[in-house]
């Protein structure tokens, strides 16, 4: 699947996780307005969703990158 077959809100989403994975928490939240902006209230089964849970499976005890 080349770029042009993944829809905006996965494009979207990909680069959400990695700002969120790489600690870039001002960048992911910008991503995630445009998320809910793509998805409006649909959450189940959407990137929107997705995006949520990447949020929550975060866990409290680690620490943020960069706070190491």
């Amino acid at each position: 699947m080349n770029r042009r077959d993944i829809s905006l809100e996965r494009q979207i989403l990909a680069a959400f996780k990695l700002a969120h994975d790489t600690g870039r928490l001002a960048v992911a939240d910008h991503l995630l307005c445009a998320l809910e902006c793509l998805c409006g209230d649909a959450c189940r089964g959407t990137a929107l969703g997705e995006a949520y849970r990447a949020i929550c499976s975060c866990r409290p005890d680690q620490p943020a990158r960069g706070e190491r």
